[in-house]
C-alpha cells in the first residue's frame, strides 16, 4: 500500500503517457518522475503494490486546471482502489476505540493491523485487479470548486490564528502541545456536535432559512449517533448513555486513537517550531494532516512534499510514532526508487508466471 501525495500525482501526470496524449500536455520535468512512473507502473502491473487514491486528490485535482487529467492519472495508478472519506475512518477508529474502552481495553486501538486496511478502503486492496479498469467521469457539482476554495482559505485562516499564538509561547514544550491537541478531540466532536443541533433548532423554529445542507445529517451528527448506539448496545441504561459518552470524549485515552496521536503530535511539531519561523504552513497543509493522520496507520509506504516529510521523520525518529510506513520525499526520492526495486525484486518466479498467464504480460 503506497500512497501518493497530490504533488506527485501532479508531476507523474506529465509523466503519463496517455494523459499526455489525450490532453496534449507537454511539460519539461525531472527524469526522475519518468523513472517513477516507470517503475510504478510495472509494480502495479505486477499485482504487487498498489498506489489508493483519496478524498483529497478529488479536492485537491478539481482546483487545477488540469483536472481531468489528473484524475485518470490517479485513477489509473490506484487500480479502482480508493481510500474511505477521511470522516468515515475517523469514525471508524473512535467507534472501535469505544468498543474497547467499554471493555476496559482502551489500549488495543494502538495495535491497529494490515487487516484492518479492508475496513477503509473501497474494494479489496489484497486481491488482484479486473483487466479492464472503467470509471465514469460525472462533471462537476455546481457550486463545489467554489466551496472547496472557501473551506481551504478558512481552514488557513484559522490555522494563521493558531500560529500566531505558537509564535508567541516559545517556552511550551513538544509534549505540552501534544497534550492540548490530542485532548481537545473529545470535547471540540461535543461542541462541533452541539453546534449543528442549535442550527438545526434555529432552521425548525423558522429563524435560519431551510437549505439544501439541511436535508443530511452532518458529520458530526452521524458519528455521535453511532457512538450512543455503541454504547446502548454495550447494555448501557438510557439514563446512563449520555453520562458514559460524555466520560469517553473527555477520556485521556483519546491520545492513543491513530488520527488523533498523529494529527496532535504533527501541529505539536508545528508549534514547537513556530517562534523560529516566519513562513506559514502552506495552504494544503491541514488537508495534508488529515491524509497522514487517517492514512498512515494503513499504508507501507508514504510519498509526501518535504515540508509533511520533515515533520514526520522528525516524530519517526523521536519514537513519537509508533507505525512502521516508510516515508519518502524529494529529499531522498532515490531511496524512494530503490524501495520500488526491492519490491519488484521480491516477486517469486511463480507469481511472476502467474501474472503472464492472467495478464498475457
Amino acid at each position: 500500500m503506497i500512497y501518493l501525495d497530490q504533488f506527485a500525482i501532479s508531476n507523474l501526470m506529465f509523466a503519463d503517457p496517455k494523459a499526455s496524449e489525450r490532453r496534449g500536455l507537454n511539460k519539461t520535468i525531472d527524469p526522475f518522475w519518468h523513472q517513477l512512473f516507470g517503475k510504478l507502473t510495472e509494480l502495479l502491473g505486477l499485482q504487487i503494490a498498489v498506489c489508493p487514491g483519496s478524498s483529497a486528490h478529488d479536492r485537491e485535482s478539481v482546483l487545477s486546471r488540469h483536472h481531468r487529467s489528473l484524475k485518470g492519472t490517479f485513477k489509473s495508478l490506484s487500480l479502482g482502489i480508493s481510500f474511505r472519506d477521511f470522516e468515515t475512518i475517523k469514525r471508524f477508529q473512535l467507534t472501535e476505540h469505544l468498543r474497547n474502552w467499554l471493555r476496559g481495553q482502551p489500549e488495543r486501538i494502538a495495535e491497529i493491523k494490515t487487516h484492518k486496511t479492508r475496513s477503509v478502503v473501497h474494494r479489496d486492496p489484497h486481491v488482484w485487479t479486473d483487466r479492464f479498469l472503467i470509471t465514469v467521469n460525472l462533471g462537476q457539482i455546481p457550486g463545489y470548486v467554489e466551496a472547496v476554495k472557501a473551506e481551504r482559505e478558512a481552514a488557513h485562516e484559522a490555522l494563521s490564528g493558531v500560529f500566531q499564538r505558537w509564535k508567541e509561547n516559545p517556552g511550551i514544550t513538544w509534549e505540552q502541545w501534544f497534550e492540548e491537541e490530542a485532548l481537545d478531540c473529545g470535547p471540540s466532536i461535543l461542541k462541533a456536535y452541539l453546534r449543528d443541533l442549535a442550527k438545526f433548532r434555529e432552521v425548525h423554529e423558522g429563524i435560519l432559512p431551510l437549505t439544501e445542507n439541511d436535508a443530511f445529517p452532518t458529520q458530526n451528527q452521524i458519528l455521535m449517533t453511532l457512538l450512543l448506539q455503541e454504547i446502548r448496545d454495550a447494555g448501557t441504561t438510557e439514563e446512563q448513555v449520555w453520562q458514559i459518552l460524555l466520560e469517553f470524549l473527555h477520556s485521556p485515552s483519546l491520545k492513543i486513537v491513530p488520527f488523533n496521536r498523529i494529527g496532535a503530535a504533527l501541529y505539536a511539531s508545528v508549534a514547537r517550531k513556530a517562534p523560529h519561523q516566519n513562513k506559514l504552513p502552506t495552504k494544503g497543509f491541514f488537508t495534508d494532516v488529515d491524509v497522514i493522520s487517517c492514512l498512515l496507520p494503513y499504508c507501507d509506504a508514504m510519498f509526501l512534499d518535504v515540508e509533511c516529510w520533515n515533520y514526520l521523520s522528525e516524530l519517526k525518529r523521536s519514537g513519537r510514532l509508533p507505525y512502521d510506513a516508510r516515508v519518502f520525499s524529494l529529499r531522498n526520492k532515490e531511496e524512494f526508487a530503490d524501495y520500488l526495486d526491492e519490491l519488484t525484486a521480491k516477486a517469486s518466479p511463480a507469481h511472476l508466471q502467474l501474472v503472464r498467464e492472467l495478464y498475457g504480460l
